[in-house]
This record gives C-alpha cells, structure tokens and sequence, in this order.
C-alpha cells in the first residue's frame, strides 16, 4: 500500500515544492499531463525536465524553476 496521497490532495500553489517523495510518469499521458499543470510548465518542458534530472518531482521543479541548470539531489551526495 502507497503512502502517497492522491495527486489531489497535493498543494499545488506556485513557488512551493510538493512533496519529493512524489515521482513522475513520463511514459503515462494523464501523469504528465497533471504534472504539466501543477509546475505549470507544457507537457513537453516536463518531459525534457525528465529527462535531463530524472522522475523525482522536487529535482524536476528545481530544474524549472533554475531554467534547467540545477543538478539532481542525488548527485550533491
């Protein structure tokens, strides 16, 4: 069982970071798609975050919001 809670009970308000335990989909249209809206960014930004940082949605939003110059959090260890 996920301890996760729904996309739904999120905090989705620009400037903050959701949960970093939260990771996602880019091979699933609908979990793109939510992501795009949440980080407000194009479907196609949220792929290429993803693919540049991996799926976890803290390194994908610190990504975004650098103009993709920031590094995964794993690699700072």
């Amino acid at each position: 069982m996920s301890s996760e809670p729904p996309m739904s009970d999120l905090d989705s308000a620009p400037g903050t970071i959701i949960d970093p335990a939260h990771r996602i989909d880019p091979h699933t249209s609908a979990s793109v798609t939510e992501w795009a809206e949440k980080l407000h960014v194009s479907e196609g930004e949220l792929i290429d975050a993803v693919t540049a940082v991996g799926d976890r949605v803290a390194d994908v939003e610190r990504h975004l919001k650098s103009g993709g110059a920031q590094v995964k959090q794993d690699d700072l260890r």
